[in-house]
Formats: C-alpha cells, sequence, structure tokens
C-alpha cells in the first residue's frame, strides 16, 4: 500500500479520533460556586447567544452606532443602538466568512465573564459534531493558562504533540494543508510574556522572521507569529482576550476583531427561565436582579448570572436569602478560578486592585492611568489609553475588600461613621461590603486569608450598627434619620446577624419612611429586615411611593403590623386583592389607613369602586380592626 493511501486511511481516522476527544471535552459549562463547589451544566441546554458585533473600530467606519461610554459612575460597557447587526457563530472567523477577505486571525473581545470562553467552546463543540466549519481539518484549541506552565523554550511541533499526543508524526502530513487548520487562544490577556500586535513588525526585527513548526522559542513568539501569519502561512487563529491588555493586542489592521456584548435583556431572561432552581420560580429571581440597585448593572454578565444560578441550587431558598458580598465575593472566585491563581497570588492580586478603587473613590477618580486586572478595560482617547473598572459595584467591592483587610480593629467604628456621614454617596456599597465582608458568615465561607483582629473587627461592626439602630429609634421625623435608618438595614443584612436584627427591630415602636421614597431595592430590604420580627407595632409608611408593586414586595411582613398607614402612595385596584390576601394572616391589626392627604397630588392612592366593596368585608372579618380609612372615607 502506497504511502498516499496510507495517509488517505489514517489521516481521517485521527481526526476523528480528535473530533470525538474535543467534543466530549467540551459537553459541559463548568462554574465555581459558592465554597469553591464546581457546577456541570450542559452546554446544549445552558448556553444561551451573547450578543456578538463588529468591533468599534470597524463599525466606525462602516457608519454603524457601536459606541463605548463611561458613565460617571464608574460602568463601562458597550452599547448597541438601532439596528446593529449580530454576527452568528458560522460567520465569526474572518478567513471563513463569504462577505470578508480578512486574515485568518480573529480575535473576540469582551470582558471577563461575558461569554468570550462559552462562544469558544461552542464552536469547537460543533465542529467536532460536523455542523460548524467542516471546511476546517483540525481545531488545536489552548487555554493560556496552559502555556503559561510550559518553561523554557519550545516548538510548535512539540507544543501540539503535548497537549495531543494522538497526533505523534502526523503533524508534517497535516502541516501541508495549514489552510484547514484552527488554532484556538482563550484568554490573551492571561499570557505570562506580552505579545504586542499593535505595531506591524518590522523587516530588521528577529521576531519578524517566518518561523518553522520544528524551531524552538518562547511560547509567546509561538502565538505571535500564529496570529500574525508567519508561522504556517494560511492557518487560521481564533483569540479571546479581556479589554484591558487591547494596547498590546490591539486590531492591526489585517486582523478581524469583534465585540461580545454579553447577554442581552430577553436572553437573560430566557437564561432564568432555563437555570432557576428546583422550586424557585424564574421570575423571582428576575425581580431580585432588575430590582437590586447593587447588583442589576451586571444582569448582561453572563458569569455572574451562573454563579447566582448556582448559588441558588446550593440550597439559598430566594436570591434575596443570600448577601451581596457572598454573591460579589463568589463571582470574583469564580473568575480567579478561572485564571488558574494559587490562593496567596489571588489574595495579594485583589488587595492591589482594592487598594487602586479605594483611591479612585476617596479622589472621585473614575478612569485610571494603569490597569492590573481583568476587571477593568481600557478606553483609548485623544491622550493614549487609560482603564475603568467595568462594573463599578466590583470597584466598590475590592475597595472594601482592600480596607476590611488593613483596617485596624480599634479604628472600625472611626472608619465606618466617617462613611456613613459622608455628604453624598460614594462610600455606601464599601459601607455596606465592608461589613458583610467583617461578619462572621462570610468568614466561615471564604477562601481569603483572615486576619488575627477578624473576631475583634467584627465586634467592633456589632457594636457600631446596634448604636447606630439605637441613635435612630429616638427620632425617625427628619429625612436624615429615615435615609439613616435605611442605610443600617442593608448594613445590618449585609452583617448576617438575624438575632441583632430582631432584638434592635423589636424595640422599635414605630418603624416610619414617609420622607424618605422607598426605591424598589429599599422595598427588598425593608422587608427582608422586617421577616426577622414576630411583631410591628406601627408601620408607617405614607407617601414613600411604595405603589401596587412595594405592597406585592411587603406582603409576606404585613401581617404582622398592629397598626398599618399606607396613606398617599399610589395604590390602585391592582394591589387591593395581594393587601387584603395578606393582612387576612393578621391577627393583631386594629388600624389601616389608605386614604389621601391631597387627592390631587400626584401620589394620591387611586381605588375604584370595583374594590372598595373588599374593605368592608375585610372589616367584618377582623375582629380586632377598630379603624379603616380609605380613598372614600
Amino acid at each position: 500500500m502506497t504511502t498516499l493511501n496510507l495517509l488517505s486511511i489514517f489521516i481521517p481516522e485521527l481526526i476523528q479520533q480528535h473530533k470525538d476527544y474535543l467534543h466530549k471535552q467540551n459537553q459541559e459549562i463548568r462554574v465555581t460556586g459558592e465554597n469553591r463547589r464546581i457546577w456541570r451544566f450542559p452546554l446544549g441546554e445552558s448556553r444561551i447567544n451573547a450578543t456578538i458585533v463588529a468591533s468599534l473600530g470597524e463599525q466606525e467606519q462602516a457608519g454603524g452606532a457601536l459606541r463605548s461610554r463611561c458613565t460617571e459612575g464608574g460602568e463601562f460597557w458597550r452599547q448597541a443602538e438601532g439596528h446593529l447587526e449580530e454576527i452568528p457563530l458560522d460567520r465569526l472567523l474572518g478567513k471563513h466568512c463569504e462577505e470578508t477577505r480578512l486574515s485568518g486571525t480573529t480575535l473576540i473581545v469582551g470582558p471577563c465573564g461575558f461569554g468570550k470562553s462559552t462562544v469558544i467552546q461552542k464552536i469547537i463543540h460543533d465542529w467536532a459534531a460536523g455542523q460548524l466549519y467542516q471546511e476546517i481539518n483540525v481545531i488545536f484549541p489552548f487555554k493560556v493558562q496552559q502555556l503559561n506552565s510550559i518553561d523554557g523554550q519550545t516548538c510548535l511541533n512539540d507544543l501540539v504533540v503535548d497537549f495531543f499526543p494522538h497526533f505523534t508524526n502526523w503533524l508534517q502530513f497535516l502541516w501541508k494543508e495549514p489552510e484547514k487548520i484552527l488554532f484556538i487562544f482563550d484568554d490573551l490577556h492571561l499570557l505570562q510574556k506580552t505579545i504586542d500586535l499593535s505595531q506591524p513588525p518590522s523587516g530588521n526585527d528577529d521576531e519578524s522572521q517566518s518561523l518553522g513548526p520544528e524551531e524552538f522559542c518562547e511560547i509567546s513568539h509561538i502565538v505571535r507569529c500564529l496570529i500574525n501569519g508567519q508561522l504556517l502561512t494560511g492557518c487560521s487563529v481564533l483569540g479571546a482576550s479581556s479589554p484591558w491588555k487591547l494596547q498590546s493586542l490591539g486590531n492591526a489592521g489585517s486582523h478581524r476583531a469583534v465585540d461580545i456584548l454579553g447577554l442581552g435583556a430577553d436572553s437573560m431572561k430566557q437564561y432564568f427561565r432555563q437555570h432557576a432552581a428546583a422550586g424557585q420560580p424564574a421570575s423571582d429571581v428576575l425581580d431580585y436582579i432588575e430590582e437590586d440597585e447593587a447588583l442589576r448593572t451586571m444582569y448582561h454578565n453572563p458569569r455572574f448570572c451562573s454563579v447566582l444560578c448556582s448559588m441558588l441550587k446550593e440550597g439559598s431558598p430566594t436570591p434575596a436569602a443570600t448577601t451581596r458580598t457572598m454573591i460579589l465575593l463568589t463571582y470574583l472566585t469564580c473568575l480567579l478560578n478561572k485564571c488558574c491563581y494559587e490562593d496567596i497570588i489571588a489574595h495579594h492580586m485583589l488587595l492591589k486592585l482594592g487598594s487602586l478603587a479605594y483611591w479612585g473613590i476617596c479622589t472621585k477618580t473614575v478612569v485610571f492611568e494603569r490597569a492590573n486586572s481583568s476587571i477593568m478595560m481600557e478606553i483609548r482617547g485623544n491622550d493614549g489609553v487609560s482603564y475603568v473598572f467595568i462594573h463599578s459595584i466590583l470597584k466598590d467591592f475590592v475597595a472594601a475588600l482592600f480596607q476590611s483587610q488593613n483596617t485596624p480593629a480599634d479604628q472600625v467604628m472611626k472608619m465606618l461613621t466617617e462613611w456613613y456621614n459622608c455628604a453624598d454617596d460614594r462610600f455606601k456599597f464599601i459601607l455596606r461590603f465592608f461589613i458583610g465582608l467583617l461578619s462572621a458568615n462570610t468568614a466561615k465561607r471564604t477562601w481569603l486569608y483572615q486576619r488575627e483582629q477578624h473576631s475583634q473587627s467584627a465586634s467592633s461592626v456589632s457594636d457600631w450598627l446596634r448604636e447606630k439602630l439605637n441613635s435612630c429609634i429616638q427620632n425617625l421625623e427628619s429625612e436624615r434619620i429615615q435615609k439613616g435608618l435605611l442605610e443600617i438595614l442593608y448594613c445590618l443584612l449585609e452583617f448576617g446577624d438575624a438575632a441583632l436584627v430582631a432584638d434592635v427591630l423589636a424595640r422599635m415602636k414605630t418603624i416610619r419612611f414617609t420622607k424618605c421614597p422607598l426605591k424598589p431595592s429599599d422595598r427588598m430590604a425593608l422587608s427582608k429586615a422586617l421577616m426577622t420580627v414576630q411583631e410591628i407595632e406601627e408601620l408607617d409608611l405614607d407617601a414613600c411611593g411604595i405603589g401596587d408593586e412595594g405592597i406585592h414586595q411587603l406582603d409576606q411582613v404585613l401581617h404582622k403590623c398592629t397598626v398599618l398607614s399606607l396613606k398617599s402612595n399610589n395604590l390602585t385596584d391592582g394591589c387591593v386583592e395581594t393587601l387584603i390576601s395578606a393582612l387576612h394572616e393578621n391577627a393583631v391589626l386594629s388600624k389601616l389607613d389608605i386614604s389621601n392627604d391631597d387627592p390631587h397630588s400626584d401620589h394620591a392612592n387611586w381605588l375604584t369602586d370595583k374594590s372598595i366593596p373588599a374593605l368592608p368585608q375585610f372589616i367584618h372579618s377582623n375582629s380586632l380592626m377598630k379603624e379603616i380609612k380609605s380613598v372614600c372615607s
């Protein structure tokens, strides 16, 4: 049998063996959940399409409307406006897209957690299953974390055989058709030695010369030559990078770059409908995210959504049953785990990043001159390259982490008071996360290294919370005190000491928020806090704008009230059924007020004849009811 005949038999068998191997390796999505538990989800059932569009540069050239935006709050994201065309996976690779004539290199750019690795996994899986890019004979996927483990020099032949030993003795035949080979490099931003693609190689540069697959050099040079077409000329390369090293991974003219925007609103809803824990309605999770001031900006981050779902599957009955501190700590743990950092290195990186973040918050700095983390991204302006945090809430969190690890125990109460009394809201989330990180519950469930003074600091936090709550009890008439009480409730929930919450709130005769408009997240916090007490003597929520939605959010605590006042709250017929249902369980209610101070105001309750009859029926069924005031009273 001739060599040609042998190749025609064994090469297809070898490629099929390779496909079977990759197909098996890419059937599941792995997510690091709480306590570092690894959750596995089937790729086919778990993956929701993340939006991929042409890069900012290409859109500008085409007159499109993709733009970058940096808000005062530090949020930075790319927003598709109008009707930007999404790029499907079968048109992602420039060389294999009929509409382009670009080189064989495509770079997927997007923040960590936005779905780059899942897109790559989907491409590999579908190619191996015979569903995508069948004009490609072989795909060689590499994670940069694996490449970083290689010491010294190597060559392309050895690199491939080290990871895919079934190709031993066969590479020379594969290399004869480089146009049918695809190399994939995930997480290029993590490559230990930076590769600069922003400038074309010069003729006098040794690195500009073509490289053979048997020639030894640094692994970064192999990656660079493959991307730039100086090694196996004609092959295709797909890379993925977080946007904080785009200066070195810049979109050279011969490369195609695409932006991944994460989940759109519809995709996010579809994701939670598919992954809600057993007995957990997807609507509850969606409401939680959309109404939570701290977390709602992260809904488009697929990794965050998967972490939240994994935490729900681990036993939290609802999203509100866990703290924002634990959610974000678990999310960051998941990102760091993907980077394969040792704990001590990851801990040091977070503290260094937290120091930068805290300085930025103190000085009201949003844009930074340097970056040391993949939770930041670069922006380019007339003055060069600068960096911002992808999510401002992560900036607050790592800043709080830095302070929780570096504030002496005897300075904790002073620090908390300074943040609490700050005239603006800069330290609002730092205050909450700092308290959450020092709680006993977080200390038991975290891999972070705890200081010897942790218990003393936690004790100081407990004393400070009790002191602030007691001061609020004295006078709840002013707007400042009511807002202060609300903030303390948030802090108490992050601290996670239910006994402390119940003890202090039980001594409050009246809980009043009449001069403090309550946002959806505020109502969630109030409801969760009041669930820790047995009875509420008086709950006065006049004119705080809770509306029908607020009645639904508070329905779990309304049955505890002896006196309940809901005047001028934009209530309509739509909430009466929920209100009456909640109050039917109330064995102590003696007074209910749903009237209006001014029936012509914008906050007036609007109850019609449709719902008014239900109120007398409720009175007759409640023997303790002494007084009810409605809009018709």
